[in-house]
């Protein structure tokens, strides 16, 4: 018998040592997190991955298994199950590879996953001249909640080329690698379209609040979410596409036991892209691998050296890292902010840690409205300073991000800051005494976002500095809550009912809650939604609504079915810019008094009125 050294198997086991090392030291050090800091960190299991290339080798869907799961970690949206309990897992349902979509579904149920990811090779091709090598990679990713596909992607791969170099399988390990990390990208990338349902139209149609600015297309379909009173997301509906505008969009309800409420959420079902034949060209035979088996010394050293660099520089980063997850979301205080000046109202910014950097290594980061120094048209000039210049210290972690402050409407300056000089990677005292803008009621704004941080040199111990490029938000717009104008206390036709209250300026959509309970419980709170553009604060507006809480022949909508004589019913005004992404921070209502808020207006504070004539008997209307 050979030594196992000198066996040609001891190029492919001791590289998936080495890869399993990567993976369990990656997540290790990064995963799993506790669910209370996961905020949007999704758990996922990871399936062995098929190899339905020409060239066969478990060995190589291994590796592609292995590659997926340290780009999903290492991409800072993702934690991973390990394989070990994954496949116990398996064992003990009785199921072998590849398992079916059911099968799938059921095993993320078992292992208590958010996700389920699977793929396969799909085609590998060496081309022999260049000395290059391409995998292309498929990965799926099914929710297990809903049991649908959730994200996905097609990637190739390519490795680097080498004149005179002759081992195949480096070739082939860089291309699997590049393939995963292309994979993930397009993955963390991609963003699902989700819409919140407005209202119902008719018998089987409903309208959402996005429309094609969002990605919403005609003939999508998705389904329908529900938050349930534990707090989980339930499908409880399926609905297609049918017409789209730039801001809105109608679906047709194809199935609904428990009906489509307003307040509903609805997500699209993924949709995975086609494969284009012939892209790989013809791979090469087994036969004509199998020759690189045995020059495998030099591909050890290298994986090695680069595992021993990436632990050295673990967090070290680079002048291309940027900032992920950077979000702007308009607030009142007791949401969002603790005001510091004073002030009812704010923008909050936040983000994560760029996932190569550590954070002992970090200066401070750098916050600028409509980005350094650029002019966004409409959005007006970029600041030419950083509007803050937080520590990671001064800038807690608030609902899944590691990182977020609140800017208020009042002038800001800053007596000192740090830059890196580009030419010398010194660190520079920067001063200012002059005023920042404010923050402008009513005008839209993105926030951009970067990282001054230090590297230090593991040869010298030599200390650079260096900052990320800037990481841009969506739009976010801060505006004054509405004032209400009461003009009644009580009623005795719900039928016929005008309510009063003072624009916001900056704002064009509206919504009118009227709920049994002054914490506007989902459930028992009735929603009408006003497409309206206001360019002040203070301009009177009213809305008359004739058959909407109760029709002429009292049947009332069943929100408030169940009113008597002699109860109070409360009622507020949200307002906000549609432009808005995420829109303001969620505030209500919820399924609960203290159930979690989804809604993403800013609202006025509520007022009361006591129905002095109860519906007459006639049911409720849906």
């Amino acid at each position: 018998m050979k030594p196992f050294r000198e066996s040609e198997a001891r190029l492919p086991v001791s590289v998936l040592c080495i890869v399993a090392l990567c993976t369990s030291i990656i997540c290790t050090t990064l995963g799993p997190v506790p669910a209370s800091a996961q905020g949007r960190i999704m758990q996922v299991a990871v399936i062995d991955f098929a190899n339905n290339s020409k060239v066969p080798g478990r060995v190589y869907s291994k590796m592609a298994t292995d590659a997926v799961v340290v780009e999903l970690v290492r991409s800072g949206k993702f934690t991973a199950f390990t394989s070990e309990m994954v496949e116990s897992k398996m064992q003990a349902l009785g199921y072998q590879p590849p398992l079916t979509p059911t099968l799938e579904h059921r095993l993320g149920q078992e292992l208590g996953a958010d996700a389920v990811v699977s793929g396969e090779i799909n085609a590998i091709k060496v081309d022999k001249d260049k000395r290059v090598a391409e995998v292309r990679l498929v990965v799926r990713m099914l929710d297990v909640a809903s049991g649908e596909l959730i994200n996905g992607a097609i990637a190739v791969g390519k490795s680097h080329s080498r004149v005179g170099y002759g081992d195949e399988d480096q070739l082939l390990i860089e291309a699997i690698q590049d393939a995963a990390r292309n994979a993930v990208d397009m993955m963390v990338r991609y963003i699902l379209p989700e819409a919140t349902v407005l209202n119902p139209i008719g018998a089987n149609e409903v309208l959402l609040n996005k429309g094609s600015q969002e990605g919403i297309e005609p003939g999508m379909e998705m389904i329908v979410l529900r938050r349930s009173e534990t707090g989980e997301d339930e499908v409880v509906g399926r609905i297609k596409i049918t017409k789209v505008t730039d801001t809105d969009a109608v679906a047709t309800v194809i199935r609904a036991p428990k009906g489509v409420k307003p307040e509903d959420r609805a997500r699209a079902i993924f949709q995975m892209p086609t494969i284009k034949e012939g892209v790989l060209g013809e791979p090469v035979r087994p036969s004509e691998l199998k020759k690189g088996i045995s020059k495998g010394t030099k591909l050890l050293f290298a994986l090695a050296g680069l595992l021993a660099v990436g632990l050295i520089f673990n967090g070290g980063g680079n002048e291309h890292e940027s900032i992920p997850g950077v979000t702007a979301q308009a607030g009142v205080s007791g949401d969002i902010i603790t005001p510091d000046y004073g002030s009812d109202v704010g923008v909050m910014v936040s983000w994560n840690k760029p996932r190569n950097i550590r954070t002992m290594d970090i200066i401070e980061y750098h916050v600028w409205r409509n980005n350094r120094g650029t002019n966004l048209g409409s959005a007006g000039a970029g600041t030419e300073v950083p509007i803050a210049t937080p520590q990671f210290t001064q800038a807690p972690a608030f609902a899944g991000w590691d990182h977020a402050i609140t800017l208020e409407p009042v002038g800001i300056s800053h007596n000192e800051w740090h830059a890196a000089d580009p030419d010398t990677h010194e660190l520079v005292d920067v001063s200012n005494d002059e005023l920042i803008p404010p923050l402008e009621i009513g005008k839209p704004s993105q926030y951009w976002v970067s990282c001054l941080y230090k590297r230090i040199s593991p040869r010298d111990g030599t200390v650079t500095y260096w900052e990320t490029s800037n990481t841009g938000s969506g739009v976010a717009t801060c505006l004054n809550r509405p004032v209400l104008r009461p003009s009644f206390t009580e009623t005795s036709d719900l039928s016929n009912i005008t309510f009063e209250w003072e624009s916001c300026g900056g704002a064009d959509r509206y919504v009118i809650e009227v709920s049994r309970t002054d914490s506007f419980e989902r459930d028992k709170t009735w929603v009408y939604t006003i497409v309206q553009r206001t360019a002040a604060d203070g301009i009177p507006m009213s809305c008359n609504l004739v058959n909407k809480i109760m029709d002429a022949n009292g049947v009332i909508v069943k929100e408030l079915a169940g009113v008597s004589e002699g109860d109070v019913l409360y009622w507020r005004v949200g307002a906000r810019n549609s432009a808005d992404r995420p829109g303001p921070f969620p505030a209500g209502p919820s399924p609960q008094a203290d159930g979690p808020k989804n809604t993403r207006y800013i609202y006025s504070y509520p007022e009361s009125f006591v129905v002095e004539q109860p519906p007459s008997p006639g049911g409720t209307s849906g």
